[in-house]
């Protein structure tokens, strides 16, 4: 493969396009659509089989010719080929790189929405692998408060993930942050939080967080500050990805 591309914006959002079933790619630093006819200009690209990275990269599954991709939504002709992902999942699934894909030697990660079902699921592939994976992971119960479920408990969903020096990151307890490796199987565990948020956190705490990774560090936006070191941060549900906020940015 060639050279890097750039990503000369700070953060690139996803916008379902009018009266089509492809995405508008939408740049948030420039205020305007990437390429004349954003998402329509990257073949195999629809709004039900792509997912989008914090590192910039969009993850598309194309049905039509059995591929599966990272693509570099600056250029239709720059993508990364991976093993077919072998079913249609939802469009709701989180997925977060561990890595820099041109450098090779990390992971590619989808995590399934929490939906009724107990059970807890993701995938992933190892950029050179032969095959996606899927896993049940149990990272704990938490009260179940849907409807008819008052008194019973569920499994923890992971609902926030972020990667950060090949290793991925997500919501833990009140004291604790999870922690997942692939050695290459999925190892999880969980590591202390030096100054906890009185209370708790979370959708049932006091405080929603958001673990951000920025210039190999991980943030969890709860502390007040004046500035983030011309570092520009995006916050979305289950979604946090930053670039620096006044430069181009290299894969």
């Amino acid at each position: 493969m060639e050279g890097p591309s750039r990503v000369p914006v700070s953060c690139l959002a996803v916008k379902h396009g009018a009266d089509s079933d492809k995405p508008a790619l939408f740049s948030i630093s420039d205020g305007t659509a990437i390429h004349n006819n954003g998402g329509a200009d990257i073949p195999g690209l629809t709004n039900d089989n792509a997912w989008v990275t914090p590192q910039g990269w969009i993850l598309v599954r194309s049905e039509s010719d059995a591929a599966t991709f990272l693509q570099n939504p600056q250029d239709p002709d720059d993508k990364i080929h991976l093993p077919h992902l072998p079913h249609s999942l939802s469009s709701h699934c989180m997925c977060v790189i561990s890595g820099k894909p041109r450098r090779g030697d990390c992971v590619v990660l989808l995590v399934e929405p929490d939906d009724d079902d107990d059970a807890r699921f993701l995938w992933y592939c190892l950029l050179g692998g032969e095959d996606w994976a899927r896993h049940e992971y149990d990272i704990g119960t938490q009260p179940d408060i849907r409807p008819g479920k008052e008194g019973l408990r569920e499994k923890v969903p992971i609902c926030n993930i972020a990667a950060c020096r090949g290793k991925f990151y997500f919501n833990g307890t009140t004291e604790t942050v999870g922690e997942l490796e692939f050695t290459p199987t999925p190892m999880f565990s969980s590591i202390a939080i030096a100054d906890p948020l009185p209370g708790g956190y979370g959708v049932l705490g006091v405080a929603k967080v958001f673990l951000v990774e920025s210039d190999g560090e991980l943030y969890m936006q709860w502390h007040g500050v004046e500035e983030i070191d011309g570092r520009a941060f995006l916050l979305a549900s289950g979604f946090g990805a930053s670039r620096p906020a006044d430069s181009e940015l290299r894969h």
